[in-house]
């Protein structure tokens, strides 16, 4: 941001802060920094306002352990980092990239400060906070340790998507759900996906009635929702209803690490009949004796 830029945003907002000048009245004082101003002036202003929230010391140092567990181990150096990249296979180059993406993530978490995080939990669609929201539980998802972890919080986000409806009617901003209801078909979705790829039949069986129970719940919501949104948002609503219910078929299949048992169908015993049988009669042949050995062994 050019110095200009910078000191006009500081000085606005110490200007409102202090009841010296209002949000247009500081518009109208910098006409060149306009598109500036009314992009970033409210959320400098919501940033400061924010509650400070100041995380204990265990929950840090828990935060970190978590952190480092989560890092992949760094191998010996023997070529360079171009070369060996190269050589390692995609699914190892994509844990490094999701590692990457996710510490990136936090960091920008760590300068935005505590208090922004907290504070973007309760956002909406369409808010200055909601961004960092979502951002936060694609971090979560990033640092899922397997498969259950990960159904169960696209279960979680999706409830929270309905939430944000029912929170967005009560507003009346019924015409802004179309954001939410999208990404609820597709938490939905990622869940009943995540589920069959579970091996474990036992764990498999339990997130399948996590999920079961979600998407009734869900249904009955969305069922009580339709009727308060407005038409715009009905198309979307729709497609939600279809995702539940192709999500539970989906689901119920059973995980592939565990086919089904190839049925047996057994043979019917055989009866066994004896019947005797006059055997015919038959000539013997002659039998020779063997001519008697001759005693080779010299006398």
């Amino acid at each position: 941001m050019p110095e200009n830029s910078t000191q006009a945003l500081a000085n606005c907002l110490d200007a409102i802060e202090q009841g010296s000048a209002s949000f247009k009245e500081c518009l109208a004082h910098y006409p060149d920094q306009h598109s500036m101003l009314t992009e970033l002036l409210p959320l400098a202003l919501t940033l400061r306002s924010a509650p400070a929230v100041k995380p204990s010391l265990d929950f840090r140092l828990d935060a970190r352990q978590q952190l480092i567990a989560r890092l992949p181990m760094r191998r010996p150096r023997r070529m360079t980092l171009r070369a060996k990249w190269a050589t390692w296979p995609g699914s190892l180059k994509s844990k490094w990239l999701l590692a990457g993406r996710a510490i990136a993530i936090l960091a920008v978490f760590v300068f935005l400060g505590a208090s922004t995080v907290v504070a973007s939990a309760q956002s909406l669609p369409n808010d200055v906070l909601y961004p960092v929201k979502r951002a936060i539980e694609q971090v979560r998802l990033t640092l899922a340790p397997d498969d259950v972890s990960s159904s169960l919080l696209h279960l979680s986000f999706a409830t929270e998507r309905l939430d944000e409806v029912e929170r967005l009617i009560e507003l009346d901003r019924g015409t802004e759900t179309a954001e939410a209801l999208e990404d609820f078909v597709n938490q939905i979705q990622a869940a009943a996906l995540t589920t069959t790829a579970i091996h474990d039949a036992e764990q498999h069986a339990a997130v399948m009635t996590h999920l079961n129970a979600s998407l009734e719940t869900s249904e009955s919501i969305l069922a009580q929702t339709q009727v308060r949104l407005p038409q715009s948002a009905q198309a979307a609503v729709k497609r939600a209803q279809n995702a539940i219910s192709s999500s539970r078929l989906h689901a119920s299949s059973k995980p592939s690490g565990h086919p089904p048992a190839a049925s047996i169908t057994p043979f019917p015993a055989p009866t066994l009949t004896c019947t005797a049988t006059p055997s015919p009669s038959r000539k013997t042949p002659d039998h020779k004796p063997d001519p008697t050995p001759v005693d080779t062994v010299p006398r």
